[in-house]
């Protein structure tokens, strides 16, 4: 009798026949990633749909509104996003995600006031949330409305972002705050550094709207947007404008799961194949891994009740299907646990542009016990992020995180 492996069959179902499948075949979870699959293929309809089934298997999935408002907010339907948004925070109080989206949700509809709010809280709650602080500070140094624009905060803001990120759109919003505050040698200065990166990077579609922004600079004025002179509905092709201008720079997209891309970090899923209380036998197994060629990383985990374990993780995956066929040739290998599980949070303790250049801080980090693991970096070919740890929540990341510190290393908890 041939046994049927149900892991791999519902794995090529979601992959192959997830657009025709019926609601009764799809788990809740695999509505939700067939929702951010169809947002990815910019199939919004679709998505707001997906989500809205996921929604109601379970009404309190908070990343699920989160997710439909996304996805409603390239609609220009900004009320719904909002509300969305909105369901998400009462859902989970101190969402940074969704106060980011609902702050740019705000912006959208012209109501700068409550979106600098949000934004303010995003910031508070989550410091590395990069596009919270590239929203707020084109707004400071931007806004046409005098009781909105300040300068020097603008500044302060875009270089913290750049602190974060030193991409193009965190470097294009410090060069419009450093014109807001007078600083135009900084401006032009910063600004080249963008038209420069955007040729480097071959994207000379967008290289006009760039080097129209230097020219003002050097004309000695500042970028001046009415933000609410805009349609609050505007369609998916206005949505990559700053609001009330015919430039198309790419102003900062709705997180979902704190990223500078709209959706969740590229790789939430992983596949655990053991856990030790022993942390040596731990990152001795996942170095043996690593040594013969899997992608395997020890975790730091304290769990309630159980005490302090050390979990053993294989791989990184865009999607629960991608992570379910990588563990049934695991399951071949005769790999005796085998869990594909969702842990979308990691601990970040360098960026760097190769993994040669991370190798001192690896081994200050071994030499205290600690494992790492690398991601690439999206939109900055050739960065390097050096990880410890996945996690189910930020809360789990921050006890690792908290210890770092006392260890003498800077983190942050961050999207995979």
């Amino acid at each position: 009798m041939k046994i049927i492996n149900l892991r791999a069959l519902r794995a090529t179902l979601l992959l192959v026949f997830s657009f025709s499948l019926p609601h009764q075949v799809l788990a809740q979870e695999d509505w939700f990633e067939k929702g951010l699959m169809l947002s990815r293929a910019q199939q919004y309809d679709m998505a707001i749909e997906a989500f809205s089934t996921a929604i109601e298997l379970i009404a309190g999935d908070f990343e699920a509104y989160n997710y439909r408002g996304v996805a409603l907010t390239y609609q220009g339907d900004f009320d719904g996003a909002v509300a969305d948004y909105t369901m998400a925070l009462q859902i989970k109080p101190g969402y940074a995600e969704a106060l980011h989206n609902r702050g740019f949700a705000w912006v959208r509809k012209g109501n700068l006031s409550q979106a600098l709010n949000d934004l303010s809280q995003a910031i508070e709650i989550n410091p590395v949330l990069v596009d919270a602080y590239n929203i707020k500070a084109w707004i400071l140094a931007t806004s046409s409305q005098t009781d909105y624009r300040n300068g020097k905060e603008a500044v302060v803001l875009a270089q913290q972002a750049v602190e974060i990120n030193a991409g193009i759109d965190s470097l294009d919003t410090l060069a419009a705050a450093y014109a807001a505050n007078g600083q135009f040698d900084e401006a032009i200065s910063t600004q080249k550094r963008v038209v420069y990166m955007l040729i480097q990077q071959e994207r000379t579609d967008r290289l006009a709207v760039y080097i129209d922004h230097l020219n003002t600079y050097k004309a000695g004025q500042a970028l001046r947007i009415n933000y609410a002179s805009s349609s609050p509905r505007g369609g998916p092709e206005k949505f990559n404008k700053p609001l009330g201008t015919g430039a198309e720079r790419n102003m900062p997209s709705p997180a979902a799961h704190q990223n500078t891309a709209v959706f969740a970090g590229p790789y939430p899923y992983t596949i655990q194949v053991s856990a030790y209380r022993d942390p040596a036998k731990s990152a001795r197994i996942a170095t043996t891994l690593a040594n013969k060629g899997d992608p395997a990383f020890s975790c730091p985990v304290h769990i309630p009740g159980k005490g302090d374990w050390h979990r053993v993780f294989i791989g990184s995956y865009r999607s629960r299907a991608e992570a379910q066929s990588a563990a049934v040739e695991l399951e071949k290998r005769k790999f005796q646990y085998v869990q594909v599980t969702r842990k979308p949070y990691t601990v970040q303790v360098g960026l760097f542009d190769s993994k040669p250049a991370a190798n001192e801080v690896i081994t200050r980090l071994r030499a205290k016990g600690y494992t790492t693991y690398s991601l690439p970096v999206r939109n900055q070919p050739g960065k390097t992020r050096l990880l410890i740890g996945a996690y189910e929540t930020r809360k789990e990341a921050k006890r690792l995180s908290e210890q770092l510190a006392k260890d003498g290393f800077t983190s942050g908890i961050l999207p995979r």
